[in-house]
């Protein structure tokens, strides 16, 4: 039987062993109801799902609008807390303020202050990782360099096409190295240069041994770039598996989304 003091003891190991873990994240029957107040109706959004994200993979996470992707990323994130089940980031509950500094957030639609610069941007988030001058200086220069970005660095985020504030926020979350990236969108807006160039990013994170979470609607890029995912719909799991079996099975991740959702693919 386990006294007060040696749990206190198994605590503390693990909470210095955060980042040996082999599941970077563990949804364990979590299940979130959204209450809107005195007379409106709850809305139920995450009915028991699980799944489980390794460290070190990809793992692509995609559903239909509404079929509860940003409510799983905002618990992932304890912006929200599940009225059911377990949530574990790196072992621990989300709201561990250890686990903070190592998890990088891209969120579909960003709110930036336009009148930075997405060298300001950049800085800005160095800064709050911790990093010093040298490295944020150093980091800034491959980074706007790798996403052929150098010519928009000081100019003002407001002026930004859509695709060029995306490869700002893109270098912004990925400037301290995060050891888990949740990647919300991250093509939005992008041409297929811009595509390819962080991709290439991604695929590089992954080797290095860092874990992506990643969403998206370009299946094919969720399919190239992940090593396994989940299919959400309605609030539900309906399909999880590694791309080897999706493979081995001689299937693709499109024919299997639209089966998955009801809808017939005719092509």
């Amino acid at each position: 039987m386990l006294t007060l003091k040696s749990k206190q003891l198994i605590f503390f190991k693990v909470s210095i062993n955060l980042y040996d873990v082999k599941e970077i994240i563990i949804f364990d029957k979590v299940s979130k109801t959204y209450n809107l107040g005195l007379g409106k109706k709850n809305i139920p959004v995450l009915f028991d799902i699980s799944f489980k994200v390794k460290r070190g993979e990809i793992f692509g996470f995609v559903g239909p609008n509404g079929a509860g992707k940003s409510t799983t990323i905002k618990l992932i994130l304890n912006l929200i807390y599940p009225d059911k089940g377990d949530v574990l980031v790196f072992g621990v509950k989300p709201d561990d303020a250890k686990i903070r500094k190592n998890i990088g957030y891209l969120p579909e639609i960003p709110a930036y202050f336009d009148y930075l610069t997405p060298e300001e941007l950049a800085w800005f988030s160095g800064r709050i990782a911790g990093l010093s001058d040298k490295e944020i200086r150093e980091r800034c220069d491959e980074l706007f360099s790798r996403l052929f970005f150098e010519e928009h660095r000081k100019k003002k985020i407001k002026e930004l096409s859509k695709g060029n504030a995306q490869k700002a926020g893109i270098i912004a979350t990925f400037l301290a190295r995060p050891k888990l990236l949740i990647l919300d969108e991250p093509m939005t807006g992008l041409d297929p240069i811009g595509r390819k160039l962080v991709s290439d990013l991604i695929l590089e994170f992954k080797d290095k041994g860092h874990t992506i979470f990643l969403t998206s609607h370009i299946l094919s890029d969720v399919e190239r770039l992940c090593d396994s995912f989940a299919i959400i719909n309605h609030g539900k799991i309906k399909y999880s598996d590694s791309k080897d079996n999706l493979i081995k099975a001689g299937r693709n991740l499109e024919a299997i989304f639209y089966e998955v959702i009801g809808l017939k693919n005719n092509h």
